[in-house]
């Protein structure tokens, strides 16, 4: 979609519609997700704000209840995190999918845990939430299981399952980097990127060293490398013969483009 299509569409100016079309394809349902999210629990915290001012004000101790202020503050924490998590996904290794499904399951219980202490704020019924009895107004009580349930869960959502993209960021980054530059591949422009990336001086040429490197990557690199109309780019793709067996795809499709195969021997992994 064109700048100016954008700008009648959406009645934004032409500068801000060459951003957003510059952009789009970053913008993958995962980045979208966080951040959306992160604008909500911005203005989130920004209202939890007034109402804590409110309570203040109107508080004999000149204090807000200690779950509004929490809230208040979580929200805009939640905020940044959104952003960090919106960077994670766009620089994740895994399936599309995964990645959405894990944004969704932090961004739930990110939702949740601010609402909570609002309620709890707004109700001025408890300081905390995990003594027993679990109140929830003056009347009603929360079950045992069902508080320590979402607290398990939130850990799993926050913790376990966003720990393991970090993992496969460096994967990801390379590929996410040649995308964006791949007139590097032509240019022999500098590499900024962790050690597994060395650039060669020689003009025009780039070295590339990914150690149990998943199929699905190489294919991407070459898809990029064939766009940047690139030749003559050597590829080691193993140790022995049972590796290139392995990925006899990819060392087919490697040759047939006119690329170097080659073995590397070695005691160690690099």
């Amino acid at each position: 979609m064109s700048s100016h299509i954008l700008t009648s569409r959406l009645g934004i100016s032409l500068a801000t519609a060459g951003h957003l079309k510059s952009l789009a394809p970053f913008l993958t349902p995962s980045v979208s997700i966080n951040l959306a999210l992160s604008g909500y629990h911005l203005m989130t915290g920004l209202l939890l704000g007034v109402v804590k001012y409110y309570q203040i004000h109107n508080s004999k101790t000149y204090t807000a209840h200690p779950y509004i202020s929490t809230a208040h503050r979580a929200s805009l924490m939640y905020g940044f995190a959104s952003f960090q998590l919106a960077g994670v996904s766009l620089l994740s290794s895994w399936e599309e999918s995964v990645n959405v499904k894990a944004s969704v399951a932090a961004q739930f219980f990110f939702v949740s845990a601010v609402l909570t202490y609002a309620i709890h704020g707004f109700l001025q019924d408890t300081t905390n939430q995990l003594r027993v009895p679990h109140k929830l107004g003056e009347k009603r009580t929360l079950p045992p299981w069902l508080t320590r349930f979402f607290m398990i869960s939130l850990i799993v959502a926050e913790v376990v399952l966003l720990s393991s993209p970090y993992s496969w960021l460096h994967l990801s980054v390379h590929v996410l980097y040649l995308t964006l530059r791949y007139h590097v591949f032509r240019k022999g422009a500098p590499v900024p990127v962790p050690s597994t990336i060395a650039n060669c001086t020689t003009q025009g040429a780039i070295t590339l060293a990914f150690d149990g490197c998943p199929q699905v990557h190489i294919n991407k690199l070459l898809d990029i490398i064939k766009d940047g109309s690139v030749k003559a780019t050597s590829f080691v793709n193993g140790h022995n013969n049972d590796d290139i067996a392995e990925f006899a795809g990819v060392v087919k499709r490697e040759y047939d483009e006119g690329h170097h195969t080659n073995l590397v021997a070695l005691d160690r992994h690099l």
